[in-house]
C-alpha cells in the first residue's frame, strides 16, 4: 500500500514537472514554420502524455485485472478522470463487486 502511494504521488509530481515545461513554450507566437524549439515543445507533450498519462492507465488497468475487476473499464475510467482516480477506484473495489472480470 505504501509503495503503490508513492507511485501515485511520484507519478503526480512528474504529470505537473511535464505540464510545466510544457507551459514554458505555449507564449510563443504561432508562426509559418516549425522551430527547433517548437519541435522540442510538441515532443515534450507527447512524450509527457505518453509517460505519464497512458502507462499508468496501463498500469491501473493490469492492478484492477489481478484483483478480479474488467481490464478495459478501469483502463477508461482512469483514462477519463486520470490515473490518479483510476488507482484509487482499484484500491476502492473489493474485487468482489458486480463488474467482475470473467
Amino acid at each position: 500500500m505504501k509503495k503503490l502511494l508513492s507511485l501515485i504521488i511520484l507519478l503526480g509530481i512528474l504529470t505537473i514537472t511535464s505540464i510545466v515545461i510544457a507551459g514554458e513554450y505555449s507564449h510563443m507566437q504561432p508562426k509559418s514554420t516549425l522551430s527547433d524549439i517548437d519541435v522540442v515543445a510538441i515532443l515534450a507533450v507527447i512524450f509527457g502524455v505518453f509517460v505519464f498519462y497512458l502507462i499508468p492507465s496501463m498500469v491501473c488497468s493490469i492492478a484492477a485485472k489481478r484483483k478480479g475487476l474488467t481490464m478495459v473499464g478501469f483502463f477508461f475510467l482512469s483514462l477519463i478522470f486520470t490515473p490518479i482516480i483510476g488507482f484509487l477506484a482499484v484500491i476502492a473495489f473489493d474485487g468482489k463487486s458486480e463488474i467482475r472480470f470473467k
